[in-house]
Parts: C-alpha cells; sequence; structure tokens
C-alpha cells in the first residue's frame, strides 16, 4: 500500500496538481479554519491565482 501512496503523491507532485489541491483544501477547510461563527456569515467563492476570495453580506464583516 506505500507504494501506491508514493506513486500517487510522485503524480500530484510531477503535473503540478499539489499547488492547486493546497489551495481548494481552504476551501474545503474554511468553517474549520475561521470557525463557525466567521463562517456563518461568510461564504469562500475560489481561489485565483493564489488568492481565496470570501465574500459577505454584511458590511461590517467585508472590512
Amino acid at each position: 500500500m506505500e507504494s501506491l501512496k508514493k506513486a500517487i503523491k510522485e503524480a500530484v507532485e510531477k503535473t503540478g496538481i499539489d499547488e492547486a489541491l493546497k489551495q481548494e483544501s481552504a476551501v474545503f477547510l474554511w468553517k474549520d479554519i475561521v470557525g463557525e461563527v466567521v463562517a456563518g456569515v461568510t461564504e469562500t467563492t475560489g481561489v485565483e491565482k493564489g488568492v481565496l476570495t470570501v465574500k459577505t453580506s454584511s458590511p461590517t464583516w467585508r472590512q
């Protein structure tokens, strides 16, 4: 099983998708990263060029 894990890791690194996976994990883990209060008033909309975009309908949270 270790060789499969190693092969997948190497394939991910060779294709360059490892960085994309890291960035998308921020979107997926948003609630765990910021907590329920912040996650409750915000929404991640994606990652572009390494920047996580977050939207909210509250003017207070936009600052």
